[in-house]
């Protein structure tokens, strides 16, 4: 089973057809169960009150194969970006002992939406938050421990249709690019 814990971006804002969301896709691809716990507008800290620790209280997780972690859109957006990656690396550092965890670095937003002063701050934070995060793995030892990938590349190449009105929103269109890259790269991770 596959445990997807996150923000609006894994929950599939605004896609109706939770089918149709990068989670069930890819784990659809893989051939595994799963369980969706994100919640929109989560960040760190509330992905750990309202979804880590509870799943931990429901003892569920015994079958679990693979942890997905995508979290901090919404730290970027608030500022509250440094002072909670203790609390994701605590989290990490505990999944991990369970199964393998593939955390995704905060993806891009749609540049044409963004002026380039707001485009450049959020550039600017996901890069201090993702730094953070690398940072503070050297420090433990423990960055070989964890899966991490970006979506960087593949959003952007795939400019405007990516991305919901909002500039933030993957698309339903987006959702099988977003499930076939991280397929490859969990193929990649399982190959090295």
């Amino acid at each position: 089973m596959i445990v997807f814990f996150g923000d609006s971006l894994t929950y599939g804002y605004k896609i109706e057809n939770k089918s149709k969301c990068w989670p069930f896709l890819l784990a659809k691809t893989l051939g595994h169960d799963f369980v969706n716990l994100s919640i929109s507008g989560a960040t760190i800290n509330t992905m750990h009150a309202e979804q880590y620790v509870p799943f931990f209280q429901s003892d569920n997780y015994p079958n679990v194969t693979l942890f997905i972690v995508m979290i901090g859109t919404n730290n970027v957006a608030k500022g509250s970006l440094t002072s909670q990656i203790d609390t994701l690396l605590l989290m990490m550092r505990n999944l991990r002992r369970i199964a393998p965890v593939l955390l995704i670095d905060i993806p891009p937003v749609n540049p044409s939406v963004f002026g380039n002063g707001m485009l450049m701050n959020w550039c600017d934070a996901c890069n201090e938050l993702n730094e953070g995060v690398d940072e503070r793995f050297e420090e433990t030892d423990e960055l070989h421990k964890i899966l991490r990938t970006s979506l960087k590349q593949i959003l952007l190449l795939s400019k405007a249709k990516a991305f919901m009105a909002d500039g933030i929103h993957w698309s339903e269109e987006c959702q099988p690019i977003v499930a076939r890259a991280l397929e490859y790269d969990l193929q990649s991770f399982k190959n090295k």
